[in-house]
């Protein structure tokens, strides 16, 4: 690689050398004026807003803040009973039906979110695994070696895992459609760092693991409902218009 780009910076062409840049070179401008086959400069960036235009949107601030607190539930939940199942009793059992219902559940997530909507898909999964982990926490536990556990355990991880589908695919229809992957990253990183935390909590203590479990799903099934339609057209970006409206204030 480092020979490649030795020759390359001394290739000519039509006796002048080529210019080549590194990706510290390479701006937000371009990557999507080159992702929507628009011409690089002045000229073809203009109607490419800037982070700062998106973030100064209410509705887009609103539903940042709730997709992080939806984030940070779904990915936590995910690997907290994933990690959980690790501690049951019925080890084999638990993770079958840990495996078989996060099968199912990533089509069963998309087939909702097509049909009734983020908000509704959302919830509806959100409340799947709270009312698996409220009868897991009052019943469960104390009867791991019932066969009702392994249900118990199925029904817990086919609601999250519904959400956890969802949540990566809702992002165009919760942003405009050019910050739609920065706010994907934004989420990520703030909830990486949280779930670095649930192989801990699962050794702990199964308890309350599973009532941080029932009680975030709860949560989660309520502040989806707060999630803001975005209308693309409410989003166009005028650069010229933009800067009018600065020097008039």
């Amino acid at each position: 690689m480092k020979d490649a780009k030795s020759s390359l910076s001394k290739a000519q062409f039509n006796g002048q050398q080529i210019k080549t840049h590194s990706a510290y070179d390479i701006t937000r401008k371009d990557l999507i004026a080159t992702a929507l086959n628009k011409p690089l400069g002045e000229d073809g960036d203009d109607d490419i807003a800037p982070l700062s235009f998106y973030l100064g949107k209410t509705d887009v601030k609103i539903n940042l803040v709730i997709m992080v607190f939806v984030w940070l539930i779904t990915v936590f939940d995910f690997y907290l009973i994933s990690f959980l199942v690790n501690t049951f009793d019925q080890i084999y059992y638990s993770s079958i039906a840990s495996g078989v219902s996060e099968f199912v559940a990533q089509a069963f997530g998309g087939i909702i979110f097509e049909r009734i909507g983020v908000r509704k898909s959302l919830c509806i999964s959100y409340i799947i695994a709270a009312i698996g982990g409220f009868l897991m926490m009052t019943y469960g536990l104390n009867h791991q070696g019932e066969w009702i556990f392994p249900a118990l355990v199925l029904i817990m991880k086919f609601g999250i895992s519904s959400a956890f589908n969802i949540t990566y695919v809702c992002h165009k229809g919760c942003f405009p459609t050019l910050f739609a992957t920065s706010s994907l990253g934004y989420c990520t990183f703030i909830c990486r760092f949280f779930t670095a935390f649930t192989p801990m909590l699962a050794q702990v203590s199964q308890t309350i693991s599973t009532i941080l479990f029932a009680v975030s799903s709860s949560i989660g099934a309520v502040i989806v409902l707060n999630i803001r339609d975005i209308n693309e057209e409410d989003y166009i970006y005028d650069e010229k218009k933009s800067a009018s409206a600065k020097k008039t204030k």
